[in-house]
């Protein structure tokens, strides 16, 4: 099972992207999971490339939505932006990182307590989705790849 080595949150605006801060990765990070704020009124561009997300431009996650990213490189090169909002408003990012990449599936549901137990057929599909998961971690090349949940978290029923 993976190892958590940190967690920080971004504070991300309209201004400028924000990226994590290097402090946090202090090497042997392999999985990083960005997880937007549910309580926030706007969403966040992302973008994992040299080229900085704009407000209108770059991968959208909306409150409330995660991605997990593979890869030191991918996750040292992600940058956040505010996607809506003002001059005077922000959006918190939650980040954890681990020290390989295990599957892990979590669900992050806005109105969900946190307590809340998982019945036999959202457990069932639970499994489900992590033996295909695994099955896809085994073709990719670790630190190359980028892995996206969005997919993934349209399949768990709430």
């Amino acid at each position: 099972m993976a190892n958590a080595l940190g967690y920080e949150q971004l504070t991300v605006t309209r201004a400028v992207s924000v990226s994590p801060a290097l402090s946090a990765l202090t090497g042997g990070v392999a999985c990083a999971v960005f997880y937007v704020d549910p309580a926030a009124t706007f969403g966040v561009r992302w973008r994992p490339d040299p080229t900085s997300p704009t407000p209108s431009y770059g991968f959208p996650l909306a409150p409330g939505k995660w991605i997990s990213v593979a890869g030191e490189g991918n996750i040292r090169n992600s940058e956040f932006i505010l996607d809506g909002g003002g001059a005077g408003d922000n959006t918190i990012v939650h980040v954890m990182y681990f020290d390989r990449v295990d599957v892990v599936a979590a669900e992050f549901a806005a109105g969900r307590p946190p307590d809340a137990r998982l019945d036999t057929v959202q457990l069932a599909l639970l499994v489900d989705i992590t033996e295909k998961c695994l099955l896809e971690l085994r073709r990719i090349t670790l630190g190359t790849s980028l892995i996206t949940d969005v997919e993934l978290a349209k399949e768990i029923p709430d």
